[in-house]
């Protein structure tokens, strides 16, 4: 199984990480976000469903979405981050600036 899955809707791009949001597993998701910035895509949606744990790197990489997407008019969208993750959101002020939904298809509907 891959640590991150990627796909891609109607320029919409949806992130599918697993496990751990640490720095050690993320380069790959870093270049992903950065390419798609450069190539002017900024509707992110991050499914959390399988993320145990985010560590400031992960929570970087976030708020690098979060930046470019607010600097475009649109907003991140998480799905179904776990209780910990909220906390950690919370912490960082990065709650407020996104939108949080229980499934990507009401996600979509809301970026669309």
């Amino acid at each position: 199984m891959k640590r991150i899955e990627y796909k891609e809707i109607k320029d919409i791009c949806i992130i599918k990480p697993s496990g751990e949001m640490i720095f050690f597993f993320l380069e790959e998701l870093s270049k992903y976000i950065k390419n798609k910035i450069k190539s002017n895509q900024f509707r992110f949606i991050f499914d959390l469903t399988n993320v145990t744990w985010i560590d400031s790197i992960g929570l970087g990489l976030i708020a690098l979405a979060v930046k470019s997407a607010l600097l475009h008019q649109t907003k991140v969208c998480l799905i179904k981050p776990r209780e910990n993750i909220v906390q950690l959101l919370k912490m960082s002020n990065l709650l407020e600036l996104v939108k949080v939904f229980e499934t990507t298809d009401e996600a979509m509907e809301f970026l669309s």
